[in-house]
């Protein structure tokens, strides 16, 4: 603000005031720092170069599903050799385990048929899987039914496959297992109902009796192949595993080298806030 006074010869007249407001470009300049605007830059996000979009091997990954290290070798790397290595090793012991398992069934089986089935009349059919671990614990099936005639009689005899069921129907359903219920009861018809369930049936019974060797063949036989599936079910694992690192490695590797050709378009929001300095 300036005052200024305007005086007269002789005669001190006030003949006015002026007011002002300046400010001289180097006041401001020392007093005022100059605040620029909010800065708002937009920029296109560049991560590949636009002329190799098309030549992304994005098949690389589907290869290694398809064939581990096939997709590492589309993409030039050396571990494709390491996961090939794996899948040819990995295949060949997983067929041979297998096909030792499968003889080992067979093998078995028939001993199951041609001894322990040969005294018993009638067709011998292949029984599950379940039939024959009973055969390896067991020395008799067991009767399915001790008398002939009118309801079914259960084997008794404990130490038999059908005795043992007998026992654990009634140690499942009754009170007391040595004291039979009513038949009309219900208790009683739900262990009998357990037993009609899982008893060996008469078409299916077996006796290893005067036949030792005979059942120690057969228990080292089945434990044999029972080894054999559980290596070729690992290989197999093995397998399965080999497929999916490889395909993992392969889209890792796509994705490090050749970043999505999505972000190219993308728009980058830059806003800047300036502070005045000190």
């Amino acid at each position: 603000m300036v005052t200024r006074g305007v005086l007269t010869r002789g005669v001190p007249t006030l003949v006015g005031i002026t007011l002002a407001l300046h400010t001289s470009a180097d006041a401001q300049r020392a007093h005022a720092p100059t605040i620029p605007p909010l800065a708002v830059r937009s920029s296109v996000a560049a991560r590949a170069d636009t002329s190799k979009a098309g030549e992304v091997p994005w098949y690389a990954p589907l290869a290694s599903l398809a064939v581990p290290g096939l997709g590492q070798a589309l993409l030039g790397d050396d571990r494709a050799l390491a996961y090939v290595g794996v899948e040819v090793y990995a295949l060949l012991e997983y067929r041979a385990q297998r096909s030792e398992a499968l003889r080992g069934q067979s093998r078995y089986r028939e001993i199951a048929r041609e001894v322990a089935r040969a005294i018993f009349p009638g067709p011998r059919a292949s029984g599950p899987f379940e039939y024959y671990e009973a055969m390896r614990k067991y020395t008799e099936s067991g009767a399915f039914d001790r008398v002939q005639g009118g309801d079914v009689d259960p084997e008794v005899d404990e130490t038999t496959y059908n005795g043992s069921i007998w026992r654990l129907a009634r140690d499942t359903y009754w009170s007391d297992p040595s004291v039979p219920p009513p038949q009309d009861s219900e208790a009683y018809r739900a262990a009998v109902s357990l037993y009609l369930q899982r008893a060996v049936l008469p078409e299916y019974q077996w006796s290893w009796r005067n036949a030792a060797l005979e059942h120690d063949l057969y228990r080292t036989t089945i434990d044999r192949s029972n080894r054999a599936f559980r290596r070729a079910r690992t290989q197999f694992g093995i397998l399965l595993a080999n497929h999916l690192l490889s395909t993992a490695d392969a889209f890792a590797t796509v994705r490090v080298r050749y970043p999505s050709s999505a972000g190219q378009g993308a728009w980058e929001i830059e806003i800047g806030i300036p502070w005045p300095a000190r």
